[in-house]
């Protein structure tokens, strides 16, 4: 079973406000934006690619604010890349994701993850602290009544973390295949978020340094109707050795400071 009914997270929303996790398998099916096979695929694949660990690292930056008692709620965690980095860092993390391989996959490496979507759960209102969506918004056609689910509840000043991919002019093969909407900008990142009910306190670009790359191998063959050969797997196992340590230093660095980026992070507020 992927989900631990004794986590603290849960024994206090029991607690407090007499939530009962419902049974997950009367849960409804729901679609994830990636395939069973994915999930496999990247399990391990993920784990020591460059691109999953620099965000890691822009991540734990990101989070400093964030009040440690507060536990994260990583909504879409996949097979828990994140949440596994951020309990390292002595966080406090429970994960929902759609995908029943990604839930289980997650669990083996002893995380904490409910099988489920947000929605499903019918949490309380203004009951958690601290919501996560990394390159989750994307996927979603209806992200007003996705937003708003999550204002409904988060915590009066309850905190919302979000990264998704930016550069309209980024767009290619590979969104597609994705299965992504759209790619962000910070001024139509922050719209969503301010007319949905949070005030947005800080956004910014990341993965500076790989602007050109994407653009000349990816969006670029993409509009003269070419097939990239920079695949989503080529591109995420790469881990980098000594050069990509070196790479993931600076971006960590410059993450959120610089004029553009392939990646774009915000943090908001419920108001």
């Amino acid at each position: 079973m992927s989900s631990k009914p004794d986590h603290p997270e849960l024994l206090r929303l029991a607690r407090q406000f007499n939530w009962i996790l419902p049974s997950l398998d009367d849960c409804p099916p729901t679609e994830s934006a990636y395939s069973d096979e994915h999930a496999r695929e990247r399990a391990e694949l993920d784990r020591f690619s460059w691109w999953y660990q620099t965000r890691n690292c822009i991540i734990r930056k990101a989070l400093r604010p964030i009040p440690r008692n507060h536990a994260l709620w990583d909504i879409g965690c996949g097979t828990g890349v994140v949440a596994e980095s951020l309990i390292d860092d002595g966080r406090e993390v429970i994960g929902l994701e759609p995908s029943a391989v990604g839930a289980v996959i997650a669990s083996s490496y002893g995380l904490t993850v409910l099988p489920t979507t947000l929605e499903s759960l019918h949490l309380p209102n203004e009951s958690i602290q601290t919501i996560m969506l990394f390159d989750v918004l994307e996927h979603i056609a209806d992200r007003q009544d996705f937003l708003r689910e999550i204002q409904r509840v988060l915590t009066p000043g309850g905190y919302l973390l979000i990264s998704v991919p930016a550069m309209n002019w980024l767009w290619s093969s590979f969104d597609i295949d994705e299965r992504h909407h759209l790619r962000y900008t910070k001024k139509k990142l922050s719209s969503e978020l301010s007319s949905n009910g949070f005030r947005v306190t800080k956004t910014g670009y990341y993965f500076f340094l790989t602007v050109i790359p994407l653009f000349m191998l990816r969006a670029l063959p993409f509009r003269f109707g070419l097939r990239s050969q920079l695949t989503d797997r080529s591109a995420v196992g790469a881990s980098g050795g000594v050069l990509g340590r070196i790479l993931t230093r600076i971006e960590t660095l410059i993450a959120l400071q610089v004029p553009l980026g392939s990646s774009l992070f915000a943090i908001a507020q419920r108001e």
